[in-house]
């Protein structure tokens, strides 16, 4: 019975993993036509590279004239976390909200906007050279983990809108 709940397990597994992966490779194409078109943050380095990796999923720029154009505003804060009764802090945490708007670049109309959350908490040390490396890393991942969401609620959009067009075409051609 044990087996069977495994093999069971297995297959199960495996199917998903193959429609993710195949989501992913339609919407490498999508993704690749869409451009930063402005961010506002603390690094726009950073912000950038995080882009890049979300965005040119297979590595490369594709298309040299994008259809859409993602503007960002990311803000942070930070709060101490866990105050002891001497009032020593020992974390903090840090917020990261990124704030987006995809465009379309021919029309220059807004087609969605939304925005990302990330909840980092990390050590305070004694040290200050310490303290801020913590802050960095903190906020770098934050960075990472918002830019994740941003990806998956424009590509979200993206292959509905791709949905909605292969349906109006679809009706087009019947009533030909």
């Amino acid at each position: 019975m044990k087996k069977l709940f495994f093999i069971f397990l297995f297959f199960i597994s495996a199917c998903s993993v193959h429609t993710l992966q195949s989501y992913d490779k339609t919407m490498y194409s999508e993704l690749a036509q869409v451009s930063l078109t402005g961010n506002n943050g603390k690094d726009p380095y950073l912000i950038r590279k995080n882009f890049q990796n979300e965005f040119y999923l297979n590595g490369d720029d594709l298309y040299k004239n994008k259809k859409y154009g993602l503007y960002l505003n990311i803000s942070n804060s930070v709060a101490d976390w866990l105050i002891q009764s001497d009032s020593t802090v020992l974390r903090k945490s840090l917020i990261v909200i990124a704030n987006f708007s995809l465009k379309d670049l021919k029309t220059n109309k807004i087609l969605t906007s939304g925005s990302a959350r990330s909840l980092i908490v990390f050590s305070e040390s004694p040290s200050a050279w310490s303290s801020y490396v913590s802050e960095e890393k903190a906020y770098e991942d934050a960075v990472s983990d918002a830019m994740q969401s941003v990806r998956i609620q424009v590509s979200l959009f993206l292959a509905k809108e791709k949905n909605h067009k292969g349906k109006d075409e679809n009706k087009s051609k019947k009533h030909r």
